[in-house]
C-alpha cells in the first residue's frame, strides 16, 4: 500500500496522498521515499489497514456503454476565418465535403438516438457550423420530433466563432443547451490569431455574438479561448479579460502543436503560464474567500473530499463524430484521421471497422495505461487527451507531457492548501458548506 502514496513537499511538514482513495495525512518532513510502516508512527499499521480496507470498498471503473449517447456533428467543416493555429487547416484538412446534408444528419440522430428515457445530446462542430445553418435547424426539429416519437431526451449544443450569429442565428440558439463562443482575449491577443481569409479581426463581432447570445433565456453561454503565445505572457490580463465578459463559464487552454510548429508555446511560455494558472485558478485559501472567481479549487476540493474518481478522459469510441460525408470517428479531435474511421453513418449494423476502434478505446483508461496508471494524479485526472496523443506519439493511450506537467502540479497545489483547511476547524466547516452548495 506505501508503494502507492505519493509524498507532498511542505514548509514545516510534509503530506502522505493516497491516490486511490484521495486520504492525506500529516508527516514529518524530510522523510524519504519508499517509506516503511515504522515511518508512520505507532499508529502505522493500522493506518495502512484502515487505507487498504477503504480503497476495497471503492466502485471500480464503471464499464463503458456500448452505445453512444452524444454525436457531434461536423455540420459545415469549411470556416469563414483562418485562424493561424487552426488543427483543421481551415476545414482543409477534413476532406472534400464540406457542408452536411440533412440527410446525413438524420441518419445519424436515427441510427444511434434509439432508447426510450435516455438523455441524448448533438454537439454542433466545424469549421463554423453556422455557416450550414440551415441544416442545423433542420437537425434540431428532426430531433425534437425523434425524440417525441421515441420518449427520450435530447439537448443541442454549438461551438461557434460568433461572426455569424445574427437575429435568425439567436432565435435557432434559444433552443440549445449550451452556446460556446470561441474568443481568446483582448483584441490585440485574439485578433493577432483569429483573422478572417481577408486578414481583418473577429474580436468584434465575437463579443458582440456574447453579449447577443448572453440576453437569451435558453442557453448556457460559454467562451472557449485557445492560449496563444500573446495570451501566454499575460495570461492574467487575458484570463480577467475574458472572465469579466459575463459568460457563465470560461475555458482557456493552451494551443495544442506539435514540438517545432511555430503556434505552439515554448519550454519558457508554458511555465510561466503554468506558474500563472496555479496562482490564480488553483489557490484554496481564495476558492474559501471568492468560490464564485475561484470555482475550479473549490470543485477539486469537493471531488477530492467526495472521493469522486475520474478512470478516462472521456468517452472517445463510444460518443462519436460525423464528418460532413456521414464518416463516423471516433471523437471530434480524430475526425478524418483513416486509422479511427468506423464506418458510415447508412450502414445498417456496425461493421467490423466500427468494432474494432470501439474496442480499442474501450479498454483505455487509467487504470491500463502505462504511462497513467503508476501516476498520483490519476484519478483526479482521467489521462489525457486521446487526440493529442496520437498526434504527438501516434498512440492514444499516452498523453501529452506538458499536461501530465499541468495535471500533477496543479493537484499538488491544491491539496496542500486543503491540508492546512482541514487543520482549522472554522475554515473546515466554511469549506464543506461551499462544496455542500451552502455557502
Amino acid at each position: 500500500m506505501l508503494s502507492q502514496t505519493h509524498i507532498i513537499r511542505g514548509e514545516g511538514e510534509d503530506i502522505l496522498f493516497f491516490p486511490a482513495t484521495f486520504s492525506l495525512y500529516r508527516l514529518p518532513p524530510g522523510l524519504r521515499s519508499p517509506l516503511s510502516v515504522s515511518d508512520l508512527g505507532p499508529g502505522g499499521a493500522a493506518l495502512l489497514a484502515a487505507e487498504a480496507e477503504r480503497h476495497e470498498r471503492l466502485r471500480p471503473a464503471p464499464p463503458l456503454p456500448a452505445a453512444p449517447t452524444s454525436l457531434c456533428l461536423y455540420v459545415a467543416q469549411d470556416c469563414n476565418l483562418a485562424c493561424s493555429y487552426c488543427y483543421n487547416d481551415g476545414g482543409r484538412a477534413a476532406g472534400s465535403v464540406q457542408r452536411m446534408s440533412p440527410a446525413v444528419a438524420e441518419a445519424a440522430l436515427r441510427r444511434f438516438f434509439t432508447e426510450p428515457g435516455e438523455h441524448y445530446a448533438v454537439s454542433f462542430y466545424g469549421g463554423e457550423p453556422l455557416l450550414n445553418r440551415a441544416v442545423v435547424e433542420r437537425t434540431v426539429a428532426f430531433g425534437e420530433r425523434l425524440a417525441a416519437e421515441r420518449g427520450f431526451r435530447i439537448a443541442f449544443h454549438m461551438t461557434t466563432n460568433g461572426t455569424l450569429v445574427d437575429a435568425r442565428a439567436l432565435a435557432l440558439l434559444a433552443r440549445f443547451a449550451t452556446v460556446t463562443v470561441s474568443l481568446d482575449g483582448p483584441p490585440a491577443v485574439h485578433d493577432r490569431h483569429r483573422r478572417s481569409r481577408r486578414g481583418t479581426g473577429s474580436h468584434r463581432r465575437a463579443v458582440a455574438a456574447l453579449r447577443a447570445l448572453r440576453t437569451l433565456k435558453g442557453p448556457r453561454v460559454t467562451v472557449k479561448g485557445t492560449l496563444t503565445v500573446a495570451g501566454a505572457e499575460r495570461y492574467g490580463e487575458t484570463a480577467a479579460y475574458l472572465n469579466a465578459l459575463g459568460a457563465d463559464a470560461v475555458g482557456l487552454t493552451p494551443v495544442f502543436a506539435p514540438p517545432g510548429h511555430p503556434a505552439r508555446l515554448s519550454d519558457a511560455a508554458h511555465e510561466r503560464y503554468v506558474a500563472d494558472y496555479l496562482a490564480i485558478h488553483c489557490d484554496p485559501e481564495r476558492a474559501l474567500e471568492a468560490p464564485l472567481q475561484h470555482g475550479e479549487a473549490l470543485g477539486l476540493m469537493g471531488r477530492i473530499l467526495r472521493r469522486q474518481r475520474v478512470h478516462r478522459h472521456c468517452h472517445a469510441g463510444r460518443d462519436l463524430a460525423v464528418a460532413a460525408d456521414g464518416s463516423l470517428y471516433a471523437c471530434h479531435g480524430l475526425a478524418g484521421v483513416g486509422a479511427f474511421r468506423m464506418g458510415h453513418v447508412e450502414e445498417a449494423a456496425p461493421s467490423a471497422e466500427f468494432g474494432g476502434v470501439a474496442a480499442r478505446f474501450a479498454v483505455l483508461g487509467v487504470d491500463a495505461a502505462e504511462p497513467c496508471r503508476g501516476c498520483f494524479a490519476r484519478y483526479l485526472c482521467g489521462g489525457g487527451c486521446y487526440a493529442h496523443g496520437h498526434f504527438l506519439h501516434g498512440d492514444p493511450a499516452q498523453p501529452d507531457p506538458r499536461h501530465c506537467d499541468l495535471e500533477r502540479r496543479r493537484l499538488e497545489h491544491v491539496l496542500r492548501g486543503l491540508a492546512a483547511i482541514l487543520r482549522d476547524p472554522g475554515r473546515r466547516t466554511r469549506l464543506k458548506s461551499l462544496i455542500a452548495g451552502e455557502g
